[in-house]
């Protein structure tokens, strides 16, 4: 209903700032080669988590964190992936959008944003996890599919690979780079799928 938003939990804020980030710095690595300080990110990640703390309708629930807790966690995470992933990253595109028209027969478009797309064609998501997913789950991510479908119609070619770049929230913060493949069959699938 137009007008009327979910209220929130604190993980999703905690994702969203996370997340935005990881695209603050990438954004302008794309043109500068290099990473901001990340004393920069870090910063950008508190400003981004109080500004969405106060826009949502944040509802915490009783195992959850509470919002210092949430916002302390979140600036390790951001050290972390700034430390262990970013510096190897070669940005071409951030949070590219892609629109695609899915036929006459099939009158929708399909409409969407890859997370990253390094300079040598990798499509690469971010996340965050409590545990590490399986290469099964990795394999089957409806995500990662839809990604490669986008990308290998409107680039005419495959990808290079598939990454996940995240970091795992276990009893101590670890940085993970998970590949993944999809054939065409797959992405044929995915079409199936959404029709």
């Amino acid at each position: 209903i137009k007008g009327i938003r979910s209220p929130s939990n604190g993980a999703l804020v905690l994702g969203k700032a996370w997340h935005a980030g990881i695209e603050f710095n990438y954004k302008q690595k794309i043109s500068s080669k290099k990473d901001l300080p990340v004393e920069d990110v870090k910063e950008f990640f508190a400003v981004e988590f109080d500004k969405l703390l106060k826009e949502d309708d944040v509802e915490f629930n009783a195992t959850e964190k509470k919002p210092a807790a949430l916002k302390d966690l979140g600036i390790e995470m951001t050290a972390l992936h700034h430390k262990m992933i970013a510096p190897n990253v070669k940005p071409l595109f951030v949070e590219q959008k892609f629109v695609l028209d899915l036929g006459e027969d099939f009158p929708y478009t399909l409409l969407g944003y890859i997370d990253l797309i390094e300079e040598n064609g990798t499509i690469v998501d971010n996340k965050s996890y409590k545990r590490k997913p399986s290469q099964d789950d990795l394999d089957k991510n409806v995500q990662f599919t839809v990604y490669a479908l986008a990308y290998r119609a409107i680039n005419g070619k495959l990808e290079k690979q598939m990454r996940m770049d995240c970091i795992l929230k276990n009893k101590e913060l670890k940085a993970a780079q998970l590949f993944t493949t999809r054939t065409n069959a797959q992405c044929r699938w995915m079409l199936k799928l959404i029709e």
